[in-house]
C-alpha cells in the first residue's frame, strides 16, 4: 500500500489514531472512576475523537517562521495527503466528527439505530 503525503501530511493519521486512543482511554477511566454512566453510544467516543484530531489537523496545517523583526510570517509549503491539502483535510475531519458526535448522542437519547447494525436473512 503508498500512501501519497507531502511536508506535514503524514501526521494526518497519526492525529486521528492518537485523538480516538486518548478520548477512549478518558471515556474508559471516567467510567471506571463512575463519574459517567455506561450506557452511551460509542459513536459519541468516535466521534470526538475524529472532532479534535479535525482541529489539531487544521491547526497544524500551515507553517511559520520568525523573521529578523520578530514578526510571523507563513512559509510557502504544501502539507498535503492522498494529495489533499491538510487545512481541507482538518475541516472535512471536524465535520464528520461533529455529525458522528451527533449521531451517537441521538441513538443514546432515543435509543434508535440511525445505522442498522445487523445483517438479516
Amino acid at each position: 500500500m503508498m500512501i501519497i503525503y507531502k511536508g506535514k501530511g503524514i501526521l494526518v493519521p497519526v492525529y486521528l489514531i492518537v485523538s480516538i486512543l486518548l478520548v477512549t482511554w478518558g471515556v474508559a477511566g471516567l467510567i471506571e472512576l463512575k463519574m459517567i454512566v455506561r450506557n452511551f453510544d460509542a459513536f459519541i467516543t468516535i466521534g470526538l475523537g475524529i472532532l479534535i484530531s479535525g482541529i489539531w489537523t487544521y491547526l497544524t496545517s500551515e507553517d511559520y517562521y520568525k523573521n529578523r523583526n520578530g514578526e510571523k510570517v507563513k512559509l510557502d509549503i504544501e502539507n498535503s495527503f492522498f494529495m489533499i491539502k491538510m487545512t481541507i483535510l482538518g475541516k472535512i475531519l471536524s465535520l464528520l466528527g461533529i455529525i458522528i458526535t451527533l449521531i451517537g448522542i441521538y441513538t443514546t437519547l432515543f435509543g434508535a439505530e440511525v445505522i442498522p447494525m445487523h445483517i438479516s436473512h
